[in-house]
Order: C-alpha cells, then sequence, then structure tokens
C-alpha cells in the first residue's frame, strides 16, 4: 500500500471512529441494564411445543411448534432460574413461551423470549414495561422494593394466543 493510501485509511479510521464515538449507542442507562432496542415495539407471540434444544452460550434454544421448529434466544442464565427455584426445561419437555421479534439493521429475526411457561411454573424473564432481562437487576419499582428481580408463579400454561 502506497504513503498516500494509507495516510487516507488511516484518517478515514480516526475521523469516523471519532464520529461514531460522539453518538449514542441506546437508548439505556449506559450500564449494561438497558435494552438496546424497544423489545415490545416488535411483533409478540406465543409459541407453544416441545424443547428440542437448550441453547447455551447465545446460540438459541430450538422448539419444535409442530409446524416449524423457531430458534428461541435469551431464556437467561441457568443461575438466574436457579434463583427462581425452577429446573431448566429439558429436550423432550413440552412448554409455551412468550416471545417478541426483532428485526437488526441487516435485515435478520430473532425471537426473544420474555416469559416460559411450563407445567408446574411460570417464569418471568423481562421486565414487562421495559423489557431489561429480569437476571440482571431489579426490574421495576414494585418488584425492587419487593427484593426480587424474577417472578415465578405456580402452575397454569397460558400466554397470548398465536
Amino acid at each position: 500500500m502506497n504513503r498516500t493510501a494509507t495516510l487516507a485509511a488511516a484518517l478515514t479510521l480516526i475521523l469516523g471512529v471519532g464520529a461514531v464515538s460522539t453518538q449514542p449507542l441506546a437508548a439505556g442507562p449506559g450500564d449494561g441494564t438497558g435494552p438496546m432496542i424497544d423489545l415490545y415495539a416488535g411483533t409478540c407471540e406465543n409459541l407453544s411445543g416441545t424443547l428440542m434444544e437448550l441453547g447455551t452460550g447465545g446460540t438459541g434454544t430450538l422448539i419444535d411448534t409442530g409446524t416449524e421448529i423457531v430458534t428461541v434466544y435469551a431464556l437467561g442464565p441457568a443461575r438466574y432460574w436457579e434463583e427462581q427455584g425452577v429446573a431448566l426445561p429439558v429436550a423432550g419437555e413440552a412448554l409455551s413461551v412468550d416471545v417478541c421479534w426483532i428485526t437488526f439493521s441487516d435485515g435478520t429475526e430473532k425471537a426473544i423470549a420474555t416469559v416460559v411457561y411450563l407445567d408446574d411454573a411460570t417464569v418471568e424473564l423481562r421486565d414487562p414495561v421495559t423489557g431489561q432481562p429480569l437476571w440482571r437487576g431489579a426490574g421495576d419499582g414494585e418488584k425492587a422494593a419487593a427484593g426480587g428481580g424474577g417472578q415465578v408463579r405456580a402452575g397454569a400454561r397460558g400466554g397470548r394466543a398465536r
């Protein structure tokens, strides 16, 4: 690469990074607790089916709805489920999941879990107003005052109809 091209590339990088770094990236508080997008602005629905594979490390959880296999993201860390006193679902288990679909800038879509309904418990994963993951903080003021982040309700599978 010649000297002029190297200088041009360096200036572009410096000016580009400077311009990007002065722009706010999201509407969150900047401490890692807020959602990067408005989760509930997208389409939300309930998916019911059989767990095919529990995702780990951001790979997504596979749910067979009977008509398709859907990859659902953000079921939360195992420690959050343990704190709620609920075992993570296992392959072959029936479940129902409220999800909201988000669309990324490249056009790809992902289903983000907000609530999981099992036969014996319901595990809320996200604050119903802010979309904040409940494993990252107390959520809304009422939950914070109660000293808890998540909420588990006994029994009753439910959710919005698909």
